[in-house]
């Protein structure tokens, strides 16, 4: 799900339309495009990315491609590259130096940092706008929490100069449209879920793991803190629905001669308490060991779990075959 310039032409991420498909993805013209294409496979209409100039105006696009269906006109949301750099102070970022030993944790320096924004395609019209942008929110001089998981990107626009080292900071990882027609964003790096206003771009609410002063929520317990979220949605109910990786997750070493001990992804339901400022887990399932609610700790078995006690989990081998990236992420 990440795109180079130049690379193939490759599908990246898709969603469906009534009659078509639109795929995200590379493309040798740009640095990305959004495709409509129809069931027979014909592209009915394109919008390609680029940029010009200096690499900080690189804007790939990138990891979402959402369907707005709340919108008769079904527009497509994305997110897109954004940089900024930091010269009066190097940022320093701790990473986990001595092979995951959280023991040693070493620190290393970068003054550029790519951020995202959500951008939404018109299809009437094929223009791409951009409705909130990440920095306006979050700031990687306050912003970076101590982890393993931080890596770096280049940047280039047409033939020009390639800028290398840039820190993938926030790694915006799903974008999805919330029950009161809120943006609903989540960023890999940063273990953050932001809620934002359509119509003035206002942070409503945040919802963070590793950054707890900036978090509304505080969590039930450290069991139901999340780890490099994806694939963030909003229920009926108000409930928070999404993927916890679970890469950072304390006592997760992601090793294959430690047989990955205490790594675990799942799929996670939050309620979220406006009373009580508290986020607490409603439904869980995780892979590749259950997570027992009220000890913390893990079993052998996969099971479909529910955060109450009085649940009993049952075999469910649909949800048992779970595909996964990067060792042991969805």
């Amino acid at each position: 799900d990440e795109m180079a310039p130049g690379a193939p032409n490759a599908i990246a991420v898709f969603d469906f339309l009534p009659r078509s498909v639109v795929v995200l993805g590379s493309t040798l013209a740009g640095n990305s495009q959004i495709a409509q294409v129809s069931p027979l496979g014909d592209i009915e209409l394109q919008y390609i990315n680029s940029c010009d100039g200096a690499p900080m105006n690189y804007n790939v696009m990138s990891h979402e491609l959402r369907v707005d269906r709340t919108d008769p006109a079904l527009p497509v949301l994305s997110t897109a590259s954004v940089l900024r750099r930091y010269p009066e102070a190097e940022l320093a970022v701790a990473t986990d130096a001595a092979a995951y030993n959280r023991s040693s944790w070493g620190t290393e320096r970068y003054r550029t940092c790519g951020g995202g924004a959500i951008v939404r395609w018109d299809r009437a019209s094929n223009a791409l706008a951009t409705e909130a942008d990440l920095f306006d929110y979050l700031d990687p001089r306050r912003d970076r929490p101590r982890s393993w998981v931080w890596t770096t990107a280049a940047s280039a626009c047409g033939g020009n100069a390639t800028l290398w080292d840039v820190l993938d900071w926030t790694h915006v990882s799903s974008v999805n449209v919330g029950v009161a027609g809120n943006y609903l964003v989540t960023c890999r790096n940063l273990g953050v879920v932001l809620s934002i206003r359509r119509e003035d771009s206002a942070l409503e609410w945040l919802l963070a793991s590793t950054l707890p002063a900036l978090s509304n929520y505080s969590f039930e317990n450290d069991a139901a803190k999340f780890y490099e979220p994806h694939d963030v949605s909003q229920l009926p109910n108000g409930d928070v629905l999404l993927v916890d990786d679970g890469d950072d997750r304390p006592g997760c070493y992601a090793l294959a001669s430690r047989g990955y001990a205490g790594c675990f992804s799942r799929a996670i339901q939050y309620e979220l308490d406006d009373a009580a400022g508290v986020a607490r887990v409603r439904w869980q399932f995780e892979y590749p060991y259950q997570l027992n609610a009220s000890s913390g700790e893990y079993g052998a078995s996969h099971f479909v779990a529910r955060a109450d006690d009085d649940y009993t989990p049952t075999p469910n081998a649909d949800l048992a075959t779970v595909f996964t990236h990067d060792l042991f992420n969805w």
